[in-house]
């Protein structure tokens, strides 16, 4: 098993094989879910205070930037729920 610790550049790699473990996809999911909360924020902030060009252009970024994160947040929900329903070696 790979090193875990805030020290460690690698992925934390699960014992049953080379999928990631399930506490590196919570901490995705949390900082996915961060992320998008965030941008949706300046988003709202930016909007009310101005309707310039440069908060047109940055409120794209940030709305694409919300699809695309919660794109891999079902990304890897999906592969967690099947990783946890497929049966482990040791059966």
């Amino acid at each position: 098993m790979a090193r875990e610790g805030p020290n460690t550049s690698e992925t934390p790699v699960a014992e049953s094989g080379g999928w990631p473990s399930e506490q590196f996809f919570h901490k995705l999911q949390q900082t996915l879910t961060a992320l998008i909360l965030i941008s949706f924020a300046l988003i709202v902030v930016m909007t009310t205070a101005s309707t310039g060009p440069f908060v047109v252009v940055t409120g794209k970024f940030l709305f694409l930037l919300i699809l695309f994160s919660a794109a891999i947040w079902v990304a890897t929900w999906l592969v967690k729920v099947w990783q946890e329903k497929r049966p482990s070696a040791s059966d």
